[in-house]
This record gives C-alpha cells, sequence and structure tokens, in this order.
C-alpha cells in the first residue's frame, strides 16, 4: 500500500526473517499520538511504488503487508510502475533477479480484491452509519488504536 501521510516503510513483523533484523530499534508515532517501539529490517521489495533494498519498520499489527511511505525513490500514488505487474513469461533477467533477492514469506489468508479504489469511495459516500458519524464518534472514543 502507498500511504503518503506516512514517513518510512512499514512492514508485518511476520514476513521478516529474524536474519534481515537489524538489531536496531525505533519509536513510531501512530496517527492517534502514541508511541509504539519497532525493530527496523532490510527486506528487498519490488512493487509498483519501490523497488530495492530498504530499512523497514517491523509491526506485527499491520492494515497490510506492506506499507510504502515518502521515502526516497518512491513513485507517487498516481504514477505506480505497471511494468511491475507479473506476465505470463518470465525473462533471464527476472529470473536471475529473483534468484539474488530473499522474497518476504506469505501468510496463507485470503485476500480481498473485488473493490477498486472508485467503488471504495462511493460505497462509504452511501454507508449510513458513516454518514451519521455514529462510526467516528466511537473510533473516537476507543482507547486502542491499532491502525497506523
Amino acid at each position: 500500500m502507498r500511504h503518503t501521510g506516512c514517513e518510512g516503510v512499514v512492514v508485518r513483523k511476520q514476513l521478516v526473517d529474524a536474519s534481515q533484523l537489524t538489531g536496531e530499534c525505533c519509536l513510531l508515532l501512530k496517527i492517534d499520538n502514541t508511541a509504539l517501539l519497532t525493530e527496523k529490517a532490510v527486506i528487498s521489495l519490488r512493487t509498483p511504488f519501490l523497488s530495492g533494498e530498504v530499512k523497514a519498520l517491523c509491526i506485527p499489527d499491520t492494515i497490510c503487508d506492506v506499507i510504502v511511505g515518502n521515502v526516497e525513490g518512491a513513485r507517487s500514488p498516481e504514477d505506480p510502475d505497471m511494468s511491475m505487474v507479473v506476465g505470463a513469461a518470465t525473462t533471464k533477467a527476472q529470473a536471475k533477479r529473483e534468484a539474488i533477492t530473499k522474497p518476504l514469506r506469505m501468510p496463507d489468508i485470503e485476500r480481498h480484491v473485488g473493490v477498486d479504489h472508485e467503488q471504495l469511495i462511493k460505497l462509504q459516500q452511501e454507508d449510513p452509519r458513516i454518514l451519521s458519524g455514529g462510526c467516528w464518534k466511537k473510533f473516537a472514543e476507543s482507547t486502542i488504536n491499532r491502525f497506523l
């Protein structure tokens, strides 16, 4: 996920091997103004928004596997590199790159891909629970916030 309100890269901790951890720790300030002590890791990414080795903060409970913030080399959310979309054939260069990099482990979870960005906006605008403000009031009053 590309997040323009984030100043780094965040990865789900369960996807990082112990060998990728740097031994460094960092305090992460979340949107609700709480701090979270996180470990740093050097991971290899190949996404439409950022590719290469990057330092990432490891967080156990994230809303998605990888969050790419405003870091050097990150592409704009409106300008993803669509050549990252996997084709049916693998070139020799792709095979060589994949042999060099160590991919993140992926958990066995079902992915929801049935709603695109525009549809989500429309559904949120039409949802009476959001419009009434009750959802946002409960969120503001909650003491535990698990989102960045």
